[in-house]
């Protein structure tokens, strides 16, 4: 009897346990099936936000794109940009300048323009002696490179060899063309003025004023298409008095 109790309780036990065992593969499954799902839905937010974040990426770029785009020039830039062009102020190919003188022999004069190359012009000074000089002539400047006296006339040298060995560097005009504007000891002193000469009255004048250092004042008067069309030079004599030497501009032929 005894030993049959014993067989019961034995029999209970296993089935407890078994019982038991069954719960517990349950609970692990569906912890297991609670953590698959746990990771599914992060990888799904995960690629949510990659795309998203992706979306905006793209929309910054193309944001970026657009504030880099350059815009057209309004009317009143491209109007300053014009007016600062100072290859307008060059004179033109085959022209002859007269110049009236006062003050000294010298100062009556004519300036040829005797040949073009790329970007440098050749002028021919006939004053005394016939004096050859060379400018560079580009949007922002025009830049005296070279001289010759005593040039000899007849064929216009290669003005490419000329700059290659240039003997001066003397900035004539440069932008911006404003008033009080500095460059290589000139100032501007006053833009779109009108002058007065024997040739006639001539619009937007350039002027332009260079002190030196013994107190004598030179004042160079740019016109469109003509380049210097007047030029006066004030300075001190041994007596202590002001004198001034000056010439304009009276004709104009073509050569």
């Amino acid at each position: 009897m005894r030993g049959n109790v014993v067989f019961v309780a034995a029999v209970v036990l296993m089935l407890v346990l078994s019982g038991c065992s069954k719960s517990v593969d349950g609970s692990m499954a569906k912890s297991v099936d609670a953590v698959k799902q746990t990771d599914q839905s992060k990888d799904a937010s995960a690629g949510v936000a990659d795309r998203k974040e992706s979306s905006e990426s793209k929309q910054q770029e193309g944001k970026s794109d657009k504030v880099t785009e350059s815009k057209p020039k309004t009317k009143e830039e491209k109007s300053r940009s014009e007016a600062d062009d100072v290859t307008m102020y060059a004179p033109k190919e085959n022209i002859v300048k007269h110049f009236a003188g006062k003050g000294n022999e010298f100062a009556t004069y004519s300036s040829e323009t005797s040949g073009k190359q790329e970007a440098l012009l050749a002028i021919v000074d006939h004053s005394g002696a016939d004096v050859l000089k060379v400018y560079r002539v580009t949007p922002e400047q025009i830049t005296w490179i070279y001289e010759q006296g005593g040039f000899p006339g007849g064929d216009m040298p290669d003005l490419k060899a000329l700059e290659a060995k240039s003997n001066k560097h003397e900035v004539l005009l440069k932008a911006p063309l404003k008033r009080n504007a500095t460059f290589d000891g000139w100032t501007i002193v006053e833009t779109g003025a009108k002058v007065a000469l024997p040739y006639g009255t001539l619009p937007d004048v350039v002027i332009v004023q260079k002190k030196g250092a013994n107190g004598d004042v030179t004042t160079r008067y740019w016109a469109k298409q003509l380049g210097i069309v007047k030029t006066v030079y004030e300075f001190k004599g041994d007596d202590g008095k002001t004198y001034t030497i000056s010439s304009e501009l009276e004709k104009v032929d073509s050569k």
